[in-house]
């Protein structure tokens, strides 16, 4: 008799992709600052949802190479387009990665953004993630 290995299912894929081009199309329609997901414009979203599911790591990786200015651009942005389009990724959300680059970047939790992204999402996770 042999034992299988049990592995639970996970929302979050190891062979998604991270769509580097329909980010950086992200960035670009960023302002410095913008507070609605109009301001976005037209761009290739649904992609960027489809992107949404790769492990942190993968997150921390493109992030490690952005701006502060752009991790926090890409932060915003992605907590409009989570809430606008209900992609429900709670703790799987990539902005609470890009919060803690942000964060280690920056020196310290900028409590202006923690504010911003609370006010813009019903996600309860972000920024900090899960607390257990």
């Amino acid at each position: 008799m042999t034992a299988g290995v049990w592995k639970p299912n996970s929302s979050v894929s190891t062979e998604a992709s991270l769509p580097l081009e329909d980010l950086n199309v992200l960035l670009a329609s960023c302002d410095e600052v913008f507070e609605s997901y109009e301001q976005l414009g037209e761009g290739p979203w649904d992609k960027v949802a489809k992107g949404c599911l790769v492990s942190s790591r993968v997150w921390e990786d493109f992030a490690s190479e952005l701006t502060l200015v752009q991790t926090e651009q890409l932060i915003r942005a992605l907590t409009l387009l989570e809430q606008r389009f209900e992609w429900d990724l709670g703790k799987n959300s990539p902005v609470i990665t890009l919060f803690k680059v942000h964060k280690h970047k920056k020196g310290e939790i900028d409590r202006f953004l923690t504010q911003w992204i609370k006010a813009h999402t019903q996600n309860r996770f972000l920024p900090f993630g899960s607390l257990l």
